[in-house]
């Protein structure tokens, strides 16, 4: 029973390792001032991204931040 227990420990320190190494780079955008589609509950900025026509969404984030802003996927 052990041996369930420490694979279930190493199982779990890897997936935080790997949650961890996936958020190392969030708020880089935002500290060169490049504006960001805010983040959803799913730490993603496209979560409807099946369900829009993405090339209209592009235009409304144009007409939103201008020429250039972020999106996290």
């Amino acid at each position: 029973m052990w041996i369930f227990s420490v694979l279930v420990a190493i199982l779990a320190v890897l997936i935080l390792k790997l949650i961890r190494s996936g958020r190392e780079n969030y708020g880089v955008i935002e500290q060169v001032n490049v504006p960001v589609v805010p983040v959803s509950l799913c730490l993603e900025s496209e979560l409807n991204l099946h369900k829009e026509v993405q090339h209209l969404e592009d235009i409304k984030r144009f007409k939103k931040f201008g020429g250039v802003w972020g999106v996290r996927h």
